[in-house]
């Protein structure tokens, strides 16, 4: 079984992965239909390698929702 690392899992994989953690069954339902076996695999092979895997999670979602470059001013 290969090391799965948060980096490796897409935002969609993310809120997947808080939903089925959370036990948010809608939300978690609608998020299964719109990722392959493969990519929900992915995903709880982070969750079982990694002891406290909420918090890691809502951190990387945070980050993908906020814009990681402001922009310059233009001149």
């Amino acid at each position: 079984m290969a090391l799965v690392k948060l980096d490796d899992l897409s935002a969609l994989q993310l809120r997947f992965t808080e939903a089925g953690i959370k036990q948010s069954y809608v939300q978690w339902v609608k998020l299964e239909k719109q990722l392959s076996l493969a990519e929900q695999l992915q995903c709880l092979r982070y969750v079982s390698m990694e002891p406290n895997p909420l918090p890691k999670i809502k951190e990387r979602i945070q980050n993908h929702t906020i814009p990681s470059k402001i922009p310059e001013r233009q001149r």
